[in-house]
């Protein structure tokens, strides 16, 4: 079984996404998580993200809570999910051009969160948006309800990996359409030349 490592108490669409992707990646059914802030349990997992304090990807760790820690060429700060998915991204989609789509319109969002980092203007209702990071808290254990916070987080996970399984699929066919789109017009200013 594959012990993957990440922090223990509230959670954020960073952690969640990060365990979903690495359940496509590796297989749910292979994967122990272990949510906590134990050093040496962290130490002994074969992952860890977005707990340690190191990015180290020939040590399979992801974290972005250090002094120095990556920011992408476009300026916009890593959370442990964008750099997890900078690694594997390609190989969960089957594409870098679905991997690249997916990490535009996902990782960029829920990175820049995770980092505090303003990514809106309230409008004319001076109402915030709604993100998916709000949705994900909903599944946030009720301690007055005695819910265990290890298994909410885990049903925000397969939440977080049913979302990205259909993002993948719908980038998918996103791509090959603009790749037939492309090769027909190709084609048709072949013929007119």
């Amino acid at each position: 079984m594959i012990q993957i490592a990440t922090h223990s108490g509230s959670f954020h669409a960073d952690d969640v996404f990060s365990i979903a992707a690495f359940q496509l990646l590796l297989g749910k059914e292979n994967i122990n998580v272990i949510r906590t802030r134990d050093e040496e349990v962290i130490a002994g997992a074969d992952y860890v993200v977005d707990i340690g304090g190191v990015y180290d990807h020939d040590a399979k760790r992801y974290d972005h809570h250090q002094n120095g820690a990556p920011v992408r060429e476009n300026g916009i700060p890593y959370a442990g999910f964008g750099l997890m998915w900078k690694h594997y991204g390609e190989d969960i989609c089957g594409s870098a051009e679905v991997a690249e789509k997916i990490e535009e319109k996902l990782c960029w969002p829920i990175d820049l969160a995770d980092n505090a980092q303003k990514i809106w203007e309230t409008g004319i209702y001076d109402i915030r948006p709604f993100e998916f990071d709000g949705v994900l808290k909903a599944w946030q254990a009720e301690p007055s309800l005695g819910e265990d916070p290890d298994e909410h987080f885990m049903l925000a996970v397969d939440i977080a990996r049913a979302y990205l399984e259909r993002l993948i699929i719908k980038q998918t066919i996103k791509v090959e359409q603009k790749k037939k789109a492309d090769e027909a017009n190709s084609i048709k200013s072949e013929f007119l030349a």
